[in-house]
């Protein structure tokens, strides 16, 4: 992949930062487990943190698909 090289402010990012929702995510989308079609379990599982974690470290980055 080569995301970052639509982030135009891509400095404007930290290491930490990035490990951070890297991790938050990760942990979100383990949750369920990586081959997990259960109706039950997305009924259970709330992504809505990880996803605004990960869409304000991509505006942050100034990625041309989360920068308005």
């Amino acid at each position: 992949m080569n995301t970052s090289a639509h982030c135009h402010t891509l400095d404007n990012v930290t290491k930490e930062e990035l490990v951070n929702v890297l991790h938050q995510l990760l942990l979100q989308l383990d949750a369920h487990g990586p081959h997990s079609y259960s109706e039950k379990m997305w009924v259970n599982l709330d992504n809505t943190p990880a996803i605004t974690a990960g869409e304000q470290v991509m505006v942050k980055a100034g990625h041309l698909g989360y920068v308005k």
